[in-house]
């Protein structure tokens, strides 16, 4: 059985019909051109790398003749889409229980209203 950080790889690689007995899982020709490589995956991978943003270094210019050194400060820089889909994700995380409990009562006070009717 094959580890989970695997998996992805699995899947990358996945051709029907070809079953590899020795490794337990279906053998695959490798790399995009097999037929059965999932658009999905593909697709998944770049809203993911979209999503997460680019990561960049922020170096500053040191003096050679100082005894101090400023190291360089890692940053990621996000797509203004990015900016806000992050924002509307991590406003539900933080009140999802709000969130569900609202939408729960706009419909309970809408079916009300049809049953009025």
């Amino acid at each position: 059985m094959t580890s989970p950080s695997c998996w992805f790889d699995e899947i990358d690689n996945f051709h029907h019909g070809t079953f590899d007995a020795v490794r337990g899982y279906f053998a695959a020709p490798v790399g995009r051109g097999s037929p059965f490589h999932s658009l999905g995956i593909i697709v998944f991978s770049r809203i993911k790398r979209w999503y997460d943003g680019e990561s960049k270094l922020h170096v500053f210019e040191n003096d050679p003749a100082s005894l101090i050194a400023i190291m360089p400060l890692p940053y990621t820089k996000y797509h203004w889409s990015a900016k806000i889909a992050r924002a509307i994700v991590g406003f539900y995380l933080r009140h999802w229980q709000w969130v569900w409990s609202t939408i729960i009562a706009i419909l309970g006070l809408y079916i009300a209203v049809l049953a009025l009717k």
